[in-house]
């Protein structure tokens, strides 16, 4: 059962993370159409691509770590009720603090949401910013 839990997660975890890729790169491609005459002027007095694109790259940057910060609270949240609601009923059961795990965690969600809304901006700007 443990094996099927954990292919579960996984999988899980990644169609979460090729949606949020989606949606990233759906928000970047919105803000490259609202600045297409910007990113036209910024080309015509010699902007480099890189230039042009490192805005939305930190967009996408910015977007993946604010994600990151809302799971963190929902999370954390959602595991203080629960070990509340499990302690009440199972002194048995010897279960981790929140506070212990949620430093690491906090670390671990914002390096991914930051490189998921990187590769998001990146993947938006590839297919929809034509320069």
């Amino acid at each position: 059962i443990t094996r099927i839990i954990k292919t579960t997660s996984f999988v899980l975890m990644i169609i979460l993370g090729v949606v949020a890729i989606a949606l990233i790169a759906n928000t970047i491609k919105l803000t490259v159409y609202a600045r297409k005459r910007e990113i036209g002027i910024m080309k015509y007095i010699g902007a480099t691509d890189w230039f042009i694109k490192w805005p939305f790259v930190i967009e996408g940057m910015v977007l993946g770590f604010l994600g990151a910060i809302i799971s963190i609270i929902v999370l954390s949240l959602g595991y203080n009720y629960l070990i509340g609601f499990i302690q009440k009923d199972a002194v048995i059961f010897s279960l981790v603090s929140p506070y212990q795990i949620m430093e690491q965690l906090l670390w671990q969600f914002s390096l991914v949401g930051v490189f998921i809304g990187g590769l998001g901006s990146l993947i938006s700007i590839r297919k929809f910013l034509v320069i």
